[in-house]
Formats: C-alpha cells, sequence, structure tokens
C-alpha cells in the first residue's frame, strides 16, 4: 500500500516541481563530489612523507643527530680510510726511491716521466689515488649507500697488482737496457711491501664500507623512521592497536613473538610457582604463550602502563626469555681466565654478534642481602664498584622492571675509553633463585652525546642461588654480553681483556663490599655479646 501511494504522487508531479527536484539531486551529486575528493586529499597527505617536526623528533628519540644522519662517523672514519691509504703509498713509495738510490729528483724522471710497468713502482701509487678519488666522489660527494664502486676499485686494483706480480722485473734484469734500475739481482724487501700494503688495503675498504657503514647507517635509520612514526602517529585519534604504531622487535634467536596470557594455577595460588608449571618467572619461557605477573592477571597487556613503556616491558621479557636460554647452555664453554674462587668463560651462539661471558663464583652472604645490593640499592653502587663512574634509576616501570644508567670507567691503562650504557632490567625470584635479566635500551632522560661513547649491551644479568646447606652464602653467576662500539676493527684479544678485566674487578670489589659492610659488622655484633670467639673471623 506504501509503495502504491508513493508511486502514484510521483505520476502526479508537475514539471517544474520535476526540474527543481532534478536540480536539487545535482545539486546533492556535486556536493558529495567535493566531500570525496576531500576527504581523498586527506588520505593522500597521510601517505606523505614523514613531517619535518616529527622526522626531528623521531632523531631526538632516537638519539641520532642531524650531524650524524646526513654523514655518520663511521662513514667520515671511511673517507679518512681513503685518504690514509693514497697517503701511505705515497710516503712508501718515496722511501723505496731514496733507499734505492735514486732520489726525489731521480726517482720523478726514473719512475714517472720514464714511467715502465716492468720497472717502475709508481703506478701502485697512481692506483691509490685514483682508488681515493672514486671513493670520495662516490662516498663523500654523493654519499651513496651501495657498495658497487668500491667493488669496481678493488677489483680494478686486484687485477692490476695481480698482473704486475707476474710482469714487473724482480731480478732487475732491465739494469743493462735501464740505468733507472737498480743494479742488483735481488728485489728489494720494499719491493713487495708496496705491492701487498696496497691490495691489503684495497680489500679493508671494501670490509669497511660493507660490514660498517651500510649497516650501521641502516640500522640509524631505520630507528630514526620507527620513532618519527611514533611521534607523527601517536593522536588522540590514533588506534592503541594499530598495525603502524606498534612496534616488534626482533628477537635475538628469530623467533617469533608470543602472546601473553594467564595460565592455570590451581586454586588459593597467589604465584606462579606454586602451579607446579615453569613460566617466564617460575623457569621457562611456555612455547607461544608467556604468563603474566601477578599484577597483570587477566588481561593480555598492561593497560596502565604507555606504549613507550609497553616497549620496554616487551625488551625486559625478551631478555628474560634469551638469558634461559643462554643459561640453559651446558656445553661449549670456553675458559677465559680462572682464579681460586672465580671461573670466567666465554661461548659464542647463533643470532648473537659476539662472545657472551660467564662469570660464577660464591659470595659470602645471604642471597637476600646481595639481591638487595645488585637490585634494590643499585644506585649506590659507585661507592663499592669502581668500574663504572656512575649508576643511577632513570624510571621504574613497575615492581619487576627499571631502566638505569650506567657509566663505565676506562679500561685497564686507558686502552679502552669509558662507555655508557642505557639498560632495562628485569628481576623475578623463581622459588629460592634470584634473576636478573638486563638488555640495551634508549631512553629520553639519557641520550646518546659526543662526549662518550654509547655502547650497547645484549642480553645478561645475574643469578643467585643459595648454597645448599650454608645460608651464609651464595652462589652467584654473572652473565655479560657488550658491545662497546669501537669505531674502527679492534682486535678480539683487546676485547676480550677489557671485559674480563671488568668481570673480576667487579666481583673482586663485590667481595670487599661485603666483607666490609656485612661481615665487620656481623662480628662486632658478635663480639658484643660476648661469643666471638665461638665465631670465624
Amino acid at each position: 500500500m506504501f509503495i502504491l501511494d508513493t508511486e502514484m504522487s510521483i505520476n502526479t508531479v508537475s514539471p517544474t516541481d520535476e526540474r527543481d527536484m532534478t536540480d536539487a539531486v545535482q545539486n546533492r551529486n556535486e556536493s558529495a563530489r567535493q566531500a570525496a575528493n576531500v576527504l581523498y586529499a586527506s588520505r593522500s597527505n597521510s601517505n606523505d612523507p614523514i613531517p619535518r617536526q616529527s622526522h626531528s623528533n623521531g632523531m631526538a628519540a632516537a638519539g641520532v643527530s642531524e650531524r650524524e644522519l646526513k654523514f655518520s662517523s663511521v662513514r667520515r672514519m671511511f673517507c679518512l680510510l681513503t685518504a690514509f691509504d693514497f697517503l701511505l703509498m705515497l710516503l712508501l713509495w718515496i722511501i723505496y726511491i731514496n733507499i734505492i738510490g735514486l732520489g726525489i729528483r731521480n726517482g720523478m724522471i726514473c719512475q714517472v716521466i720514464n714511467y715502465d710497468f716492468k720497472t717502475s713502482m709508481f703506478d701502485v701509487v697512481a692506483l691509490s689515488f685514483v682508488r681515493m678519488g672514486l671513493l670520495l666522489i662516490a662516498y663523500a660527494g654523493f654519499k651513496s649507500r651501495h657498495w658497487a664502486m668500491v667493488a669496481i676499485t678493488t677489483a680494478i686494483t686486484s687485477a692490476l697488482l695481480l698482473s704486475k706480480v707476474f710482469i714487473y722485473d724482480f731480478s732487475y734484469d732491465a739494469h743493462k737496457e735501464d740505468k733507472c734500475v737498480l743494479y742488483t739481482d735481488v728485489a728489494h724487501p720494499v719491493d713487495y711491501i708496496l705491492l701487498i700494503t696496497s691490495f691489503t688495503l684495497a680489500w679493508i675498504e671494501v670490509w669497511v664500507l660493507d660490514f660498517k657503514v651500510i649497516p650501521r647507517e641502516r640500522r640509524m635509520l631505520a630507528s630514526v623512521h620507527h620513532h618519527s612514526i611514533s611521534q607523527s602517529g601517536n593522536s588522540e585519534r590514533t588506534p592503541l592497536l594499530s598495525e603502524q604504531n606498534t612496534y616488534r622487535s626482533p628477537t635475538l634467536y628469530g623467533g617469533q613473538q608470543g602472546f601473553y596470557s594467564p595460565i592455570g594455577t590451581p586454586k588459593e595460588s597467589d604465584t606462579e610457582s606454586e602451579s607446579g608449571e615453569e613460566s617466564p618467572y617460575s623457569g621457562s619461557y611456555k612455547t607461544g604463550f608467556q604468563s603474566l605477573p601477578n599484577s597483570q592477571r587477566g588481561s593480555s597487556v598492561n593497560l596502565a602502563a604507555s606504549i613507550q613503556e609497553q616497549e620496554y616491558i616487551q625488551k625486559a621479557k625478551e631478555s628474560t626469555k634469551i638469558m634461559d636460554k643462554v643459561l640453559a647452555t651446558k656445553e661449549g664453554w670456553v675458559m677465559e681466565k680462572q682464579s681460586d674462587t672465580v671461573t670466567l668463560d666465554s661461548h659464542t651462539f647463533e643470532g648473537i654478534t659476539g662472545k657472551v661471558y660467564r662469570l660464577m663464583g660464591d659470595v659470602p652472604i645471604a642471597a637476600e642481602q646481595l639481591v638487595h645490593i645488585l637490585w634494590e640499592d643499585i644506585d649506590n653502587t659507585r661507592q663499592w664498584n669502581n668500574t663504572v663512574l656512575e649508576v643511577k634509576t632513570l624510571q621504574q616501570i613497575d615492581d619487576h622492571i627499571d631502566i638505569i644508567y650506567t657509566q663505565a670507567a676506562p679500561g685497564p691503562g686507558n686502552v679502552v675509553a669509558s662507555r655508557d650504557f642505557v639498560i632495562v632490567r628485569n628481576y623475578w625470584e623463581r622459588g629460592d633463585r634470584h634473576q636478573c635479566s638486563s638488555i640495551g635500551a634508549e631512553h629520553p632522560a639519557k641520550p646518546p652525546t659526543d662526549n662518550i661513547v654509547r655502547g650497547y649491551n645484549g642480553t645478561g644479568g645475574w643469578v643467585i642461588e643459595p648454597v645448599e646447606g650454608d645460608q651464609t652464602k651464595c652462589k652467584f653467576t654473572w652473565l655479560l654480553h657488550s658491545d662497546l662500539k669501537f669505531k674502527v676493527w679492534t682486535p678480539q684479544a683487546i676485547i676480550d681483556t677489557a671485559l674480563c678485566h671488568v668481570l673480576f674487578e667487579m666481583h673482586s670489589n663485590l667481595i670487599k663490599h661485603v666483607r666490609k659492610t656485612y661481615l665487620d659488622s656481623t662480628t662486632v655484633s658478635v663480639d658484643e655479646t660476648g661469643d666471638a670467639g665461638n665465631q670465624p673471623s
């Protein structure tokens, strides 16, 4: 009936009304078209590059200066290396022509003006000059981030030097026809030094660019891009679970990140350890699903924490997971250093760059007291540990997770300069076992500075366990995986020496602090009761 009435009304519309209706429909269509264009334009603008202000905020959050982003320090080092290549070859050539008795003037005449591929070494110097010029044009002028140019220069250098090895007159037989050639039947050692040095430097330049410059700059750009997205996208209209604004850092072991969800516990149970099942906080991580602390049960995330705090919590949990795997590894440890009471060994793991060091020894104090020193009283570490210049807490996330800043003292003989670190720590009690994992992080309260090199600590931490049958002593294990961020290649022996010194010195300082603070005071209290003679000194 309704449809019929409508059709009748439409059929009775006058021509004037019909034209008005047509105009109204056209106006509505035009308005809709304009609105669509506005929406489309705003949608297109959202895909534009990150605004400069957000980009600047991203650099600040990532701890990267604008100067470093435009021309990084490791790229400057590479450019200096190419210049050093040419200057070293020129110096060796000048020394060479003086050793063989030509001198500067005659050397220029014989080796440059009257150049001969079979008798002259000046082409090695010219080759290094051309290599320097091409590399500086590509990587200083155009700031290329591709390895093509250094591959070309190294290939040309290798081909010419190999050809020269077969053609060059090492026996100096050409002296009869060319008086510029040294009169001897034995090749001079500097001939070999020039060729070997030029060949070695060319391949060092490849290694520095491909393994140092390009990877570091890519990581730096990725970090700035991530923080820029966070700065530009986190508004009151941005979904909290937006894929663009949720950062998922890969684990060192390459595994997929699991979902955090409560696991079942017996009735009347207050802790995960009473359930009899292992969890991140009572033994080891479950495959795929990981239990939350009591304060976060019933939710997969801590809703009270900010997005930045959630990232710190995630890093802390990942460090615990990796630390569990390191501690579970019993085979493959290599002894680095040993004393009567301390053992220090190292291990290399797949997916972890560099060595992981493990120090094990006993501490003459109850486990809970040592936890107080290393966890609760961390800000006073400088008072007893001379391997650090500063330690302070930057942020307390919850009862189990905090962020600290440490500045390490220079290494022995100042061979290794002072470094500073920002670390996320995650502490849990697992029965009688106390464990604290840690991993490097970034924090706006302590961005990197030009005055000190910012190091990075991989997954490490400590484990404290009571000695069975002796509550006055505990077992102490410390794991250390640290990247000291050397700007140039450094022999592994120097790194081993520096880190082993830190571990041994820290343990020695800890023992002295314990004896002075706890054992001496215990002895004094016993003396006052008149029972000191029955107690050990």
